[in-house]
């Protein structure tokens, strides 16, 4: 009997330890997944240059407000990592860049959000894709910057911020997940 219980806790312990280990793996708040954002955001933030993967779509009333867009107007939804809540006008909205694609450059105004867009992505009304590149192209790797001041960069206060929030929601689902933890110990 005694023999039969430390093979059930063997194989439980097992199977927590393999849960924790993919839990860590697929959470955007592990180690790995924060590293690999790090450096995709030093590697742009450095030069006040961004890169990303430019699209174009059409335009309508975007997320900043304001006067209805069209196919005309200049303007780019900015990817949603950078935009930040998609609920409300980011402090980037109505902000100027100019946007780089094989020898080209056009300028525009950031006036929506690209929920869909990766990091440094921008999706852009036809008006200024079209200055870069065909529309049957459809994608194309942009580079671009703020030409306003501000290169965009998050400054020390708000990363400071963002740090404590990020160790905080860490704790706390380090704390629920001992207690899970515990409680499963427990049953055992």
């Amino acid at each position: 009997m005694h023999f039969l219980f430390i093979i059930i806790s063997l194989i439980a312990l097992l199977i927590c330890n393999r849960a924790n280990a993919l839990t860590n793996y697929n959470d955007p708040s592990s180690q790995q997944h924060q590293n690999q954002h790090q450096l995709e955001r030093r590697r742009n933030d450095h030069s006040g240059q961004f890169s990303g993967r430019g699209t174009w779509f059409e335009p309508g009333e975007g997320a900043c407000g304001g006067a209805q867009a069209n196919q005309g107007s200049m303007i780019v939804a900015l990817n949603q990592e950078q935009y930040g809540n998609m609920n409300a006008v980011s402090r980037y909205c109505g902000r100027r860049i100019k946007i780089s694609y094989a020898g080209k450059t056009v300028h525009a105004m950031i006036q929506d959000a690209c929920p869909g867009c990766p990091f440094g992505a921008l999706d852009m009304s036809p008006a200024v894709f079209n200055k870069l590149a065909a529309a049957s192209v459809g994608v194309i790797q942009v580079t671009w910057q703020f030409t306003d001041g501000d290169d965009g960069g998050d400054s020390d206060k708000h990363v400071a911020a963002k740090h404590v929030v990020a160790k905080k929601e860490k704790a706390q689902h380090r704390t629920a997940k001992e207690a899970l933890e515990a409680k499963a110990c427990r049953l055992l």
